[in-house]
């Protein structure tokens, strides 16, 4: 419900840079985030970048290029958190 407080531990923000032609990135992590959840969050920012990627432009072939990347990264991530 809106009318909750969600607790966030982590932010990305990107803005890009049309004068430089690049992007200015922002991330900010509370102390008390574990690695495996950094990891997870960026694997899953990605995901979410294909989706972005596939809607704005119809690069399919771009967007499933990303998916594939955030599947391996997933799977090194639950390995190595073994």
């Amino acid at each position: 419900p809106s009318d909750q407080y969600m607790e966030t531990k982590a932010i990305s923000l990107s803005v890009w840079d049309p004068v430089q032609f690049n992007t200015m990135r922002m991330d900010l992590w509370t102390k008390d985030m574990t690695v495996y959840d950094m990891k997870r969050f960026c694997v899953e920012m990605l995901d979410g970048l294909a989706v972005g990627i596939q809607n704005a432009t119809g690069d399919e072939l771009m967007a499933k290029e990303i998916q594939g990347v955030c599947s391996k990264l997933a799977k090194h991530v639950e390995e190595t958190s073994k």
